[in-house]
């Protein structure tokens, strides 16, 4: 089984090498999403050795904003 780690980033440049660096070895991949970055993030995780794709960055469970809520009923006689 492999185990890959993925990374979620928007501007993150600076921090990239150091992260994709502690990651040798602990993992078999590292994919990162990149959300829009201005300072070649995308490129650069690329080029240390990563995948990588593009896309908007919704939240961690855009469904969550369009389910209705679900309040538990209050208990009889109140």
């Amino acid at each position: 089984m492999n185990l890959v780690a993925v990374l979620i980033v928007r501007d993150e440049s600076v921090n990239l090498p150091g992260c994709l660096a502690s990651l040798g070895g602990a993992v078999d991949g590292v994919h990162v999403h990149d959300t829009g970055s201005t300072d070649g993030s995308a490129a650069l995780a690329r080029s240390l050795g990563a995948t990588v794709s593009t896309g908007e960055w919704r939240g961690a469970s855009p469904r969550r904003a369009t389910r209705p809520s679900r309040r538990p009923e209050p208990p009889s006689g109140c």
